[in-house]
This record gives structure tokens, C-alpha cells and sequence, in this order.
């Protein structure tokens, strides 16, 4: 292992020798992308390209950051520059093993490009990856090993979405809405109580506290516009870019105005974290779509 260790060392050194200014800053800027950039262009494919695309990369997106943290508290791997100071970095909290970063964007690119189902799109779904797990490198936060088995574990949880998806659509379609949106707040449930029980950091708890919270508020979410709503993200240009620009706004609004009610620690700052989230699920995927189609900006 210590061999392994020095070899990605210093590959990330040789690496970090050609860094410039221009360089570091397009990386972060792309980096930023691969992860708080989500709540960006999640809701981009949710309300301006396709509905139903959205909803699936909702779900696959959440259950890939709960995989990841969990898996990350399990490891508790050091981040590369704090194992050597010669490797420059910006710094970032949390565990290095597996690449967070590497799993969503498989998730988040291959999920678009089965619906896409271009051979151009591919391509490009495929530099974004590459890109995206040399940024997590360049940065010096994860070890090419991370990025590696993160591309991995994301290509596999994406496979195994895609295989199953259609299964999947087909068991929801048979059920009636009560039942959906209890299976929807029953999986946040199991995920809610497994964190308690295998994930006691207290950094990745709360960040599959609110993925729990986020995945069972947007399932709900998703029953109640697939079945009450005629939303399917497309329309004219302007109605898209409007869409986004309104929904991006009242959005952020929705964010600002629980961030006021305080989170306490304990297991009731879990629950309202998970309460808080599960409110921003219900928003993006059923709020927001709902008030598009009464202000006339759907399709």
C-alpha cells in the first residue's frame, strides 16, 4: 500500500507542475460543477429539457451521494494534502475515499446521455467525466485512486439504475399515489435510520441526513407531477430560459427561508435537516412544475 501511495504522489506532483493561474481557476470553476453546481443543473434538466429525465436523475443523484458519503465514513482515507504538504491544494472538509465528485457525474452525465442517446453526446458526456476526476486531482483533494473507483462505483450504480429502470416504472405505474408517496418517505425512513446506526461522523451524518430527507420529499414530489401534472420541461426557448431563471429565484428564497429556522445538533437537528430537505425535494419536483403550469410558462 505505502508504494501505491508514494506512485499516486507523485503522479499528482508531476501533475501540479504545470498548474498556472488560468489552469487552477478553470478546475475549481469545474469542480464547483461536480458538486454544489448540482442544485443548478439538476433542476436545468427537471424544468427546461425533460421531466421525466429530471425525476430519474433526481433520485439516482441522491442515492449516489448517500452511497458515497457512507462509503467515505467507512474508509476515513486522509486527503492528499494532508498526507503530503508538497501537494498543493485549496483544501476541502471530509474524507478523500471514494471520489464524490467522480460517482455523480457519472450519475448525473450518464443518466442524461441514455435519455439523449447520442453518439456525440457520449463523447461529451465522457471528456466531462475525465475532466472532472483530473480537476478533483490537479486541486490536490483526491488521490487518482479515489477518482478511479469513484468513476467505477458511479458506472456501476448508473448500470444498475438503467437496468432496472423500467421494472421500476412499471411497479409505480401499477401502484395508486398514497402508496407511492409511502414508499417515497419509507426509503428516507430506512436511509435515515441506517445513517444513525453506520455513519456516527458527524460530517457525512448530516449530509445523508438531507440526502434521506431530499430523496423521500422528491419521490413524493415525483408521484404527485406524474400524476396530477401535464409538465414535460420542453417548450419554446423563452418559456425554458424563464423557467429556469423563476425557479432558480424562488428556489434559492425556499433555501434562505429554512436556513432561518436554526438546525440544532442531536438527533433533532437530524430530523429537521431531513424535514428541511424533503421540503426542497417536494419543491423542485412537484412545487415548482405545479406553479409553472399556472403561470402558463410549461410547455
Amino acid at each position: 500500500m505505502h508504494a501505491i501511495l508514494e506512485v499516486q504522489i507523485h503522479s499528482m506532483l508531476w501533475l501540479q507542475q504545470f498548474h498556472t493561474h488560468a489552469i487552477d481557476e478553470f478546475f475549481e470553476v469545474f469542480s464547483f460543477f461536480g458538486g454544489q453546481g448540482y442544485s443548478l443543473l439538476i433542476p436545468l434538466v427537471l424544468w427546461c429539457a425533460d421531466y421525466r429525465t429530471g425525476l430519474k436523475i433526481t433520485g439516482i443523484m441522491a442515492m449516489t451521494l448517500f452511497v458515497n458519503t457512507t462509503l467515505k465514513n467507512w474508509v476515513q482515507a486522509p486527503r492528499p494534502f494532508q498526507v503530503d504538504p508538497r501537494i498543493l491544494s485549496p483544501g476541502e472538509q471530509g474524507y478523500s475515499f471514494p471520489s464524490g465528485h467522480a460517482m455523480l457525474v457519472v450519475a448525473y452525465w450518464g443518466t442524461l446521455g441514455a435519455w439523449v442517446q447520442r453518439r456525440a453526446f457520449w463523447w461529451l458526456a465522457c471528456a466531462v467525466m475525465l475532466l472532472m476526476a483530473t480537476s478533483r486531482v490537479h486541486l490536490g483533494v483526491h488521490f487518482p485512486l479515489d477518482v478511479t473507483v469513484g468513476l467505477l462505483l458511479g458506472g456501476i450504480t448508473l448500470w444498475a439504475f438503467l437496468r432496472h429502470q423500467q421494472a421500476l416504472e412499471a411497479w409505480l405505474a401499477a401502484h395508486p399515489l398514497a402508496q407511492k408517496i409511502s414508499v417515497a418517505f419509507a426509503l428516507g425512513a430506512v436511509l435515515f435510520v441506517f445513517n444513525a446506526l453506520c455513519v456516527p461522523d458527524p460530517l457525512h451524518e448530516q449530509l445523508n441526513v438531507g440526502a434521506a430527507g431530499f430523496l423521500a420529499g422528491a419521490g413524493a414530489g415525483a408521484a404527485l407531477g406524474l400524476q396530477h401534472l401535464s409538465f414535460t420541461g420542453r417548450g419554446v426557448w423563452w418559456k425554458r430560459a424563464l423557467r429556469f431563471v423563476v425557479g432558480a429565484v424562488l428556489s434559492r428564497g425556499v433555501l434562505a427561508g429554512m436556513r432561518k429556522l436554526g438546525i440544532s445538533e442531536g438527533l433533532i437537528g437530524d430530523v429537521l435537516t431531513a424535514l428541511t430537505l424533503a421540503v426542497f425535494g417536494l419543491w423542485i419536483t412537484f412545487a415548482m412544475p405545479w406553479l409553472f403550469e399556472r403561470i402558463h410558462l410549461s410547455d
